[in-house]
């Protein structure tokens, strides 16, 4: 007969072109309601749990005023992280440090919750690498962290916030987010050098899973 059964290639393409283009409606409503979401429950976190200062014997320390935040030593151990104490030093009261602290930490948790959705190629992956990234962003550790007068909130931040950006520059390839990643990184290396080692790890590993196993 003069007959095929089947499709032609042109509608081959306009339907794997339209399943695609669902795909992205998909992953664009993951972005906003995981966002959202997340957000939301953040906000009522802090608002029920995590508004409260909570300071140790060394949480004093951090608190200077004038110029003595820039008495900063990155051998002495004595000494507090500039970047810190400057920060503690230009706000008022404890109540405004953590309400800054929690600002910080979920901003940094948003922008690497958002790359997680623009990164991965198969949608199953972005879903649980968003659900990976909630079950951190929402535990009790970053709540407890982001209310105490310590440099771990800040540090934990510029962290989440450096492999945010990272993953921002992977999906996109804008250099000036680049820029603001390694910057990021340094910030955190700044507030604890030691978390370098651990930076590191996570680099490697999401280079690797990006690269070969075609995530």
């Amino acid at each position: 007969m003069g007959y095929r059964l089947g499709v032609s290639k042109h509608s081959r393409k306009r339907a794997t072109s339209g399943f695609l283009g669902q795909l992205e409606i998909y992953r664009r409503a993951i972005l906003l309601i995981s966002t959202i979401t997340f957000f939301v429950l953040r906000l009522l976190q802090f608002l029920f749990a995590g508004q409260y200062p909570a300071t140790y014997p060394d949480s004093g320390t951090y608190r200077v005023e004038g110029g003595a935040w820039l008495d900063f030593s990155l051998v002495d151990a004595q000494s507090r992280p500039t970047i810190v104490t400057a920060f503690f030093a230009l706000l008022p009261d404890d109540s405004t440090r953590v309400l800054a602290q929690w600002l910080i930490s979920t901003f940094a948790w948003l922008v690497l919750l958002s790359g997680t959705t623009l990164i991965f190629q198969k949608l199953w992956v972005t879903f649980f690498a968003t659900l990976g990234v909630w079950s951190v962003g929402l535990s009790y550790y970053v709540l407890q962290w982001d209310s105490t007068i310590l440099s771990e909130s800040l540090s934990i931040s510029t962290s989440v916030l450096g492999i945010g950006l990272l993953v921002w520059w992977w999906a996109t390839k804008k250099n000036w987010i680049a820029i603001l990643a390694v910057t990021s990184f340094g910030l955190a290396a700044l507030n604890r050098p030691n978390l370098w080692v651990v930076l590191a790890g996570l680099l490697i590993v999401f280079l690797v899973l990006a690269k070969n196993v075609g995530l």
